[in-house]
Protein backbone atom coordinates (compact mmCIF):
# COMPACT_ATOMS: atom_id res chain seq x y z
CA UNK A 1 0.00 0.00 0.00
CA UNK A 2 1.56 3.46 -1.09
CA UNK A 3 -0.63 5.18 1.68
CA UNK A 4 -0.82 3.66 5.49
CA UNK A 5 -3.43 4.75 8.19
CA UNK A 6 -3.89 4.44 11.42
CA UNK A 7 -5.70 5.90 14.33
CA UNK A 8 -3.88 6.93 17.24
CA UNK A 9 -4.66 7.78 20.88
CA UNK A 10 -7.87 6.38 23.29
CA UNK A 11 -10.64 8.25 20.51
CA UNK A 12 -10.56 8.63 17.11
CA UNK A 13 -9.72 12.33 16.74
CA UNK A 14 -6.30 11.76 15.62
CA UNK A 15 -5.45 10.26 12.55
CA UNK A 16 -1.82 9.44 10.89
CA UNK A 17 -1.21 8.89 7.26
CA UNK A 18 2.19 7.48 6.58
CA UNK A 19 3.49 8.07 2.83
CA UNK A 20 4.66 4.80 2.23
CA UNK A 21 6.93 4.36 -0.93
CA UNK A 22 10.27 3.77 0.87
CA UNK A 23 11.69 2.19 -2.36
CA UNK A 24 11.46 5.78 -4.13
CA UNK A 25 12.21 8.10 -1.07
CA UNK A 26 8.26 8.31 -0.76
CA UNK A 27 8.20 10.40 -4.09
CA UNK A 28 4.50 11.15 -4.93
CA UNK A 29 3.18 9.75 -7.53
CA UNK A 30 -0.75 9.41 -9.36
CA UNK A 31 -1.96 6.15 -7.22
CA UNK A 32 -0.67 8.21 -4.27
CA UNK A 33 -2.38 11.62 -4.28
CA UNK A 34 -5.42 9.81 -5.21
CA UNK A 35 -5.25 7.96 -2.55
CA UNK A 36 -4.55 10.93 -0.23
CA UNK A 37 -7.52 12.75 -1.81
CA UNK A 38 -9.91 9.48 -1.36
CA UNK A 39 -8.93 9.15 2.19
CA UNK A 40 -9.59 12.69 3.54
CA UNK A 41 -12.34 12.87 1.61
CA UNK A 42 -13.63 9.70 4.11
CA UNK A 43 -12.39 10.94 6.80
CA UNK A 44 -14.67 14.18 6.22
CA UNK A 45 -17.59 12.18 5.55
CA UNK A 46 -17.34 10.22 8.84
CA UNK A 47 -16.61 13.47 10.72
CA UNK A 48 -14.79 11.91 13.81
CA UNK A 49 -10.73 13.44 12.57
CA UNK A 50 -10.06 16.28 14.48
CA UNK A 51 -5.93 16.16 13.47
CA UNK A 52 -4.38 14.63 10.98
CA UNK A 53 -0.65 14.17 11.20
CA UNK A 54 1.14 13.50 7.72
CA UNK A 55 4.40 11.87 7.47
CA UNK A 56 6.40 9.57 5.54
CA UNK A 57 8.24 5.67 5.94
CA UNK A 58 11.51 4.71 6.60
CA UNK A 59 12.71 8.32 7.37
CA UNK A 60 11.83 10.31 4.62
CA UNK A 61 8.70 12.83 4.33
CA UNK A 62 8.72 12.86 0.23
CA UNK A 63 11.73 13.24 -1.91
CA UNK A 64 9.56 15.16 -4.60
CA UNK A 65 7.28 14.14 -7.31
CA UNK A 66 7.40 10.66 -9.35
CA UNK A 67 9.70 12.16 -12.26
CA UNK A 68 9.46 8.69 -14.05
CA UNK A 69 5.83 9.47 -14.29
CA UNK A 70 6.12 12.81 -15.76
CA UNK A 71 9.51 12.28 -18.06
CA UNK A 72 7.26 10.65 -20.86
CA UNK A 73 3.41 11.60 -20.04
CA UNK A 74 2.13 13.54 -22.96
CA UNK A 75 0.60 16.98 -22.67
CA UNK A 76 -2.54 16.05 -21.56
CA UNK A 77 -1.21 13.91 -19.02
CA UNK A 78 0.42 16.51 -16.95
CA UNK A 79 -2.10 19.33 -17.12
CA UNK A 80 -4.37 16.06 -15.49
CA UNK A 81 -1.37 15.09 -12.88
CA UNK A 82 -1.15 19.38 -12.47
CA UNK A 83 -4.68 19.40 -11.61
CA UNK A 84 -4.72 16.32 -9.26
CA UNK A 85 -2.00 17.68 -7.41
CA UNK A 86 -4.37 20.88 -7.44
CA UNK A 87 -7.37 19.30 -6.14
CA UNK A 88 -5.69 17.77 -3.21
CA UNK A 89 -3.70 20.82 -2.16
CA UNK A 90 -7.20 22.71 -1.79
CA UNK A 91 -9.34 19.91 -0.50
CA UNK A 92 -6.26 20.31 2.56
CA UNK A 93 -6.80 24.04 3.06
CA UNK A 94 -10.14 23.81 2.48
CA UNK A 95 -10.81 21.17 5.33
CA UNK A 96 -11.72 21.32 8.38
CA UNK A 97 -9.35 19.31 9.73
CA UNK A 98 -6.15 20.70 11.40
CA UNK A 99 -2.90 19.06 9.13
CA UNK A 100 0.27 18.66 10.44
CA UNK A 101 3.20 17.75 8.26
CA UNK A 102 5.87 15.47 10.67
CA UNK A 103 9.32 16.01 8.21
CA UNK A 104 12.13 14.11 8.52
CA UNK A 105 15.28 13.34 5.56
CA UNK A 106 14.04 14.40 2.46
CA UNK A 107 11.21 17.10 2.25
CA UNK A 108 11.77 18.08 -1.75
CA UNK A 109 9.76 19.50 -4.70
CA UNK A 110 5.67 18.23 -4.72
CA UNK A 111 6.80 16.82 -1.29
CA UNK A 112 7.64 20.38 0.08
CA UNK A 113 4.72 21.68 -1.69
CA UNK A 114 2.60 19.11 -0.10
CA UNK A 115 4.24 20.02 3.56
CA UNK A 116 3.55 23.85 3.10
CA UNK A 117 -0.05 23.05 2.06
CA UNK A 118 -0.98 21.67 5.57
CA UNK A 119 -1.27 23.74 8.63
CA UNK A 120 1.70 23.46 10.82
CA UNK A 121 5.22 21.68 9.61
CA UNK A 122 6.96 19.97 12.78
CA UNK A 123 10.86 19.31 11.02
CA UNK A 124 13.49 17.17 12.50
CA UNK A 125 16.75 19.08 12.96
CA UNK A 126 18.58 16.73 10.16
CA UNK A 127 15.65 17.56 7.71
CA UNK A 128 16.61 18.73 4.18
CA UNK A 129 14.23 20.98 2.31
CA UNK A 130 14.10 22.13 -1.42
CA UNK A 131 12.49 23.31 -4.47
CA UNK A 132 14.66 21.64 -7.18
CA UNK A 133 12.30 21.92 -9.96
CA UNK A 134 14.28 24.35 -12.04
CA UNK A 135 17.53 21.91 -12.47
CA UNK A 136 14.59 20.22 -14.35
CA UNK A 137 13.85 22.80 -16.69
CA UNK A 138 10.44 23.23 -14.84
CA UNK A 139 8.91 25.17 -12.36
CA UNK A 140 7.14 24.03 -8.90
CA UNK A 141 3.58 23.71 -10.10
CA UNK A 142 1.61 22.75 -6.84
CA UNK A 143 1.50 26.33 -5.01
CA UNK A 144 5.12 25.70 -4.38
CA UNK A 145 6.08 29.70 -6.23
CA UNK A 146 3.17 31.28 -4.12
CA UNK A 147 2.99 29.54 -0.42
CA UNK A 148 6.56 29.83 -0.02
CA UNK A 149 6.89 33.90 -0.84
CA UNK A 150 4.36 34.21 1.31
CA UNK A 151 5.24 32.38 4.02
CA UNK A 152 9.27 33.61 3.11
CA UNK A 153 9.37 36.25 1.32
CA UNK A 154 10.12 37.25 -2.20
CA UNK A 155 14.21 37.08 -1.82
CA UNK A 156 14.14 34.09 -0.03
CA UNK A 157 11.81 32.38 -2.40
CA UNK A 158 13.94 33.81 -5.17
CA UNK A 159 17.10 32.12 -3.58
CA UNK A 160 15.79 28.85 -3.45
CA UNK A 161 13.71 28.88 -5.98
CA UNK A 162 15.86 29.72 -8.67
CA UNK A 163 19.14 27.68 -8.01
CA UNK A 164 17.46 24.71 -6.92
CA UNK A 165 19.68 25.08 -3.76
CA UNK A 166 18.35 22.50 -0.53
CA UNK A 167 18.65 24.11 2.47
CA UNK A 168 18.54 22.51 6.20
CA UNK A 169 15.95 22.40 9.20
CA UNK A 170 17.61 25.16 10.50
CA UNK A 171 17.56 27.61 7.64
CA UNK A 172 13.58 26.42 7.12
CA UNK A 173 13.25 27.22 10.86
CA UNK A 174 14.76 31.08 10.44
CA UNK A 175 12.33 31.11 7.38
CA UNK A 176 8.93 30.56 8.99
CA UNK A 177 8.31 27.55 7.00
CA UNK A 178 8.61 25.37 9.92
CA UNK A 179 7.33 26.02 13.08
CA UNK A 180 9.50 23.68 14.87
CA UNK A 181 13.04 21.42 14.45
CA UNK A 182 12.95 18.71 16.79
CA UNK A 183 15.11 15.82 17.41
CA UNK A 184 11.56 14.30 17.99
CA UNK A 185 8.97 15.66 15.38
CA UNK A 186 6.59 12.73 15.86
CA UNK A 187 6.42 12.41 19.28
CA UNK A 188 6.09 16.47 18.79
CA UNK A 189 3.38 16.29 15.98
CA UNK A 190 1.24 13.64 18.00
CA UNK A 191 1.82 15.82 21.31
CA UNK A 192 0.84 19.17 18.96
CA UNK A 193 -2.26 16.87 17.32
CA UNK A 194 -3.38 16.23 21.22
CA UNK A 195 -3.58 19.52 22.07
CA UNK A 196 -5.61 20.40 18.54
CA UNK A 197 -8.22 17.62 19.00
CA UNK A 198 -9.17 18.95 22.36
CA UNK A 199 -10.00 21.87 21.64
CA UNK A 200 -13.56 23.27 20.19
CA UNK A 201 -13.88 22.31 16.48
CA UNK A 202 -15.85 25.35 15.48
CA UNK A 203 -12.99 27.42 17.14
CA UNK A 204 -10.33 25.51 15.00
CA UNK A 205 -12.00 25.68 12.03
CA UNK A 206 -12.31 29.38 12.59
CA UNK A 207 -8.84 29.82 13.38
CA UNK A 208 -7.86 27.77 10.07
CA UNK A 209 -10.22 30.04 7.99
CA UNK A 210 -8.75 33.55 9.13
CA UNK A 211 -5.22 32.01 8.95
CA UNK A 212 -5.21 29.86 5.71
CA UNK A 213 -8.68 30.33 3.93
CA UNK A 214 -7.45 34.59 3.64
CA UNK A 215 -4.03 33.80 2.30
CA UNK A 216 -5.22 31.71 -0.52
CA UNK A 217 -8.05 34.34 -1.21
CA UNK A 218 -4.83 36.64 -2.08
CA UNK A 219 -3.02 34.10 -3.73
CA UNK A 220 -5.82 32.94 -5.81
CA UNK A 221 -4.46 34.72 -9.12
CA UNK A 222 -1.00 33.43 -8.51
CA UNK A 223 -2.18 29.60 -8.29
CA UNK A 224 -3.74 30.26 -11.52
CA UNK A 225 -0.80 31.89 -13.26
CA UNK A 226 1.77 29.30 -12.04
CA UNK A 227 -0.10 26.00 -13.47
CA UNK A 228 -0.27 28.02 -16.59
CA UNK A 229 3.47 28.70 -16.50
CA UNK A 230 3.95 25.23 -15.39
CA UNK A 231 2.20 23.65 -18.31
CA UNK A 232 3.56 25.98 -20.89
CA UNK A 233 7.42 24.65 -19.87
CA UNK A 234 6.03 21.59 -21.40
CA UNK A 235 4.66 23.07 -24.55
CA UNK A 236 6.96 25.32 -25.45
CA UNK A 237 9.69 25.05 -22.92
CA UNK A 238 12.60 22.54 -21.86
CA UNK A 239 11.24 20.84 -19.31
CA UNK A 240 11.13 17.50 -21.78
CA UNK A 241 15.56 17.68 -21.90
CA UNK A 242 15.46 18.39 -18.52
CA UNK A 243 13.35 15.88 -17.35
CA UNK A 244 15.55 13.09 -19.53
CA UNK A 245 18.93 14.31 -18.47
CA UNK A 246 17.60 13.74 -15.04
CA UNK A 247 16.87 10.19 -15.71
CA UNK A 248 19.90 9.54 -17.91
CA UNK A 249 22.21 11.07 -14.86
CA UNK A 250 23.66 13.51 -17.28
CA UNK A 251 23.58 17.44 -17.47
CA UNK A 252 20.91 18.90 -19.72
CA UNK A 253 21.68 20.83 -22.87
CA UNK A 254 19.01 23.83 -23.22
CA UNK A 255 18.48 26.16 -25.94
CA UNK A 256 18.12 28.67 -23.44
CA UNK A 257 14.36 29.32 -24.16
CA UNK A 258 15.43 31.39 -27.04
CA UNK A 259 11.89 33.58 -27.46
CA UNK A 260 10.45 32.34 -24.55
CA UNK A 261 8.04 34.59 -22.67
CA UNK A 262 7.76 37.21 -26.04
Amino acid sequence: MVLLEQTVGSGSEIVVLTINRPHAKNALNGELVEGLKQTINRLEQEDRAMAVIIKGAEGNFAAGADIKEMATAPEEKIAEIAGRVGDLHEQIASSPMIFISCIEGYCLGGGFELSLVTDIRIAHADATFGLPEVNLGILPGGWGTQLFTALAGSSNAGHYLLSGEFFSSERAHGMGLVSLCTDEPYEESLRLAGKIAAQSRPALWAIKQLISGQQLSVLRKGLKSEREHFLALFKDGEAREGLAAFMEKRQPTYSRGAGYGE
